[in-house]
């Protein structure tokens, strides 16, 4: 059975430190940079007095060479577009880690970029969990255009991020030809109708995913509608019982 890492907010640095020098081991399979504990105990202030770009871009030259290393979760480190880049680079070369967990890590438009040009080449990442960033329309644009080659990618997580309409909408261009992402959400990214709109457009023709989470967005009574009557001629009859959505009625 894997190793699972587990620190608290001002142990970072060194559970860095150690995560690096670590992954040589045969055995190790899983590596949670931050427990459940962590992200409850601790106020942002906290976190902010944690300075991870070094730390970050060492573990992220181990995952390199490293090839036994399947999750990575550093969940709420806060290390920002820096630190995106620097496993993006990792991401590049590595061909063993599946699941990388980056929720509520302060990346931007940038450091969506960095992951997008390691999604065009990586063959391995299955999962990428974003959630709770700050990526805008710019950065879901930047994703989007490495999600329309990319066909390892099953599980994009997004929701938290302010990626509005001009998010959905290529995210909808993405869903009319990507063949591989089975889970998409997008809770709470100030989607309106006119996303919802584009989103039903791809699900007419779009044949794999199976789950589309929008809920806590701005969708009124005709996004709603135009969501419904995709799902009326949507192959994936299984997504009926799926989906997660609800509408802010006007």
């Amino acid at each position: 059975m894997g190793e699972i890492f587990k620190t608290h907010a001002l142990d970072i640095p060194e559970i860095c430190s150690i995560i690096a020098s670590s992954l040589g081991r045969k055995d190790l399979a899983s590596c949670a940079g931050v427990s459940r504990e962590w992200n409850d105990s601790f106020t942002p202030s906290l976190y902010k007095s944690v300075q991870l770009s070094k730390h970050v871009w060492a573990l992220s030259e181990a995952l390199k060479t490293n090839s036994t290393l399947t999750t990575l979760s550093l969940e709420g480190s806060l290390m920002g577009n820096n630190g995106a880049q620097a496993l993006s680079e990792a991401l590049k070369t590595n061909s063993t880690l599946t699941t990388l967990e980056l929720k509520g890590n302060q990346i931007g438009d940038e450091g969506a970029q960095a992951l997008s040009e390691a999604l065009k080449v990586n063959s391995s990442l299955a999962r990428l969990e974003l959630e709770l960033n700050y990526i805008s329309g710019n950065g879901a644009q930047r994703l989007s255009e490495a999600l329309k080659t990319n066909s390892t990618l099953t599980v994009l997580e997004l929701s938290f991020n302010s990626i509005g309409d001009e998010g959905a909408q290529v995210m909808s261009e993405v869903l009319k030809v990507n063949s591989t992402l089975t889970t998409l959400t997008l809770g709470c990214c100030s989607i309106g109708n006119n996303g919802a709109q584009a989103l039903s457009e791809a699900l007419k023709t779009n044949s794999t995913l199976t789950t589309l989470k929008l809920w806590h967005n701005s969708i009124g009574p005709g996004g709603g509608q135009a969501l419904s009557d995709a799902l009326k001629i949507n192959s994936m009859v299984t997504i009926l019982r799926e989906w997660e959505w609800e509408l802010e009625m006007e």
